[in-house]
């Protein structure tokens, strides 16, 4: 009876039409399965390479304590022979005298990571061990590298604490960060705050190239996340090539590797998503069906929501190439972070920045962190002056919320907290990845309870539907946005 569609309330469904959907749903998943399967292989793989190099990690750190050692003991020689050489000099000797220390093992210890993931690593690390005359205590550590690497989910960062004038002190420092020119921009802002606070010292800096620029054509989300941008430079951290690890702190995953922590964060600059769109202007004026470029899931997922008659495509790359694809006519607009654009001197490409009423930033998005090992209280004590204790609270709010829903850039979550006197006010927001659907939530609290904040907002999303959201995006993680 056709009068049974005017009935509130009453849904009616073909059976047949049902039986094609089902079947098509099972074939798509077939298909996904075998995607599924070929990631998961070559993450296993890289997981597999990378606790296989932690097994030169012990070598490597007792090779340069030998070499920092007999370096020290030599320097104290020629001190008591040069009994008049000006202190400035002396501190001259030594900055250079480490700085060829690191220059030295630089390439020894990358290559020894390398050697650890052959078959027959034990004998090389062995034969190490012998020529250098490493200490057998230092050799016991080989046998378990796992128990000193597990990995840990850090559900909170802790305020530095003040190190000690008793603490011992570091001549030097070295700086591991990517080689992007934004990359570079803020390892180098903190190398000079380092030396304006501390001009005796010598800070280097350590350019790797991380998994994330290296897979450069396909979506982050389909490859793990921002976490690849991170590891390489928490490896070196490790292994004691570098001292400290310079990132932007949106790309900072919940988890750590056993043995290190964010210690600093900087004063956050703008936290805004750039517009930028020279052939249409506002994003009022593009038309319907224009390409908009984004490598991000939380951004593609608010502007469907926001403009569902948009097309929206993955771009990738470091920011001049994701602008040079854009003035190639590869895509009509694109969104970018503000903070980034200004840091590197590109203001004047944002044609606009975007509410945030409906493309809210992602968790720590404008922020710098320094990541140190735990413990590392000699370098502390170099850089805890570069942090900002507002920032740091509103991070400290929006990261429990990270924690909580175990987030990271695969999903499209969005979280911006600000201090107000002493209350902090959180933001957060999750959607689907086709952005049919967007769950927003916000809260309050004194800044002494910013982790509880985080905590509380993410329950009250998980309350309101955040659950299904979150497997739904898991769930169709191939979607290239």
């Amino acid at each position: 009876d056709p009068e049974i569609y005017k009935l509130p309330g009453t849904f009616c469904y073909d059976i047949d039409d049902m039986q094609s959907l089902v079947f098509q749903n099972q074939e798509e998943r077939k298909k996904q399965s075998v995607k599924a399967e070929g990631i998961i292989e070559n993450e296993i793989l890289e997981l597999e390479l990378w606790f296989k190099s932690l097994s030169a990690v012990p070598t490597i750190r007792s090779l340069r304590k030998n070499f920092h050692s007999v370096a020290e003991d030599e320097m104290k020689k020629s001190f008591r022979l040069l009994k008049k050489i000006p202190e400035s000099e002396r501190k001259e000797v030594e900055q250079l005298v480490h700085r060829l220390v690191h220059k030295l093992l630089h390439d020894p210890s990358r290559n020894l990571k390398e050697i650890a993931h052959d078959e027959d690593a034990h004998l090389y690390l062995e034969s190490v061990k012998k020529i250098f005359d490493l200490s057998p205590v230092q050799a016991n550590l080989q046998e378990a590298p796992e128990k000193h690497h597990r990995l840990k989910v850090v559900k909170s960062c802790q305020m530095p604490k003040a190190s000690s004038p008793s603490e011992t002190k570091k001549s030097s420092l070295i700086i591991a960060t990517r080689g992007s020119v934004l990359a570079l921009w803020q390892a180098e802002w903190v190398q000079k705050r380092i030396l304006e606070k501390r001009p005796e010292i010598s800070v280097e800096l350590s350019i790797l190239k991380t998994a994330g620029d290296r897979i450069q054509n396909r979506p982050l989300s389909e490859v793990g996340g921002k976490g690849l941008f991170i590891k390489e430079l928490e490896n070196v951290l490790l292994d004691g090539s570098a001292d400290l690890a310079v990132h932007s702190m949106k790309d900072v995953t919940s988890f750590f590797p056993q043995g290190l922590e964010i210690s600093v964060i900087a004063e956050r600059e703008d936290p805004g998503d750039a517009w930028i769109c020279p052939k249409f202007g506002s994003i009022d004026n593009i038309p319907q069906g224009a390409v908009v470029g984004t490598s991000s899931l939380r951004r593609a997922s608010q502007l469907k929501h926001h403009r569902p008659d948009l097309i929206v495509r993955s771009l990738r790359g470091n920011l001049q190439t994701r602008l040079r694809k854009l003035d190639q006519g590869e895509v009509d607009a694109a969104i970018l972070a503000v903070a980034g654009l200004k840091r590197i001197q590109l203001k004047k490409r944002i044609t606009e920045v975007l509410p945030m009423e409906w493309m809210l930033p992602a968790i720590g998005q404008g922020a710098i962190g320094i990541e140190t090992r735990v413990g590392d209280e000699a370098t502390l004590s170099l850089i805890q002056h570069l942090n900002d204790s507002h920032t740091w609270d509103c991070l400290l709010a929006e990261r429990a919320l990270l924690s909580e829903l175990e987030g990271n850039c695969q999903l499209p979550l969005a979280g911006y907290c600000v201090l107000n006197g002493e209350e902090l006010f959180l933001r957060a927001a999750i959607g689907d990845p086709e952005g049919k659907a967007i769950l927003r939530c916000e809260g309050s609290a004194p800044r002494q309870n910013a982790e509880r904040l985080g905590k509380d907002v993410a329950h009250s999303l998980l309350k309101n539907g955040a659950g299904e959201l979150l497997r739904k995006a898991v769930s169709t993680a191939h979607i290239e946005f």
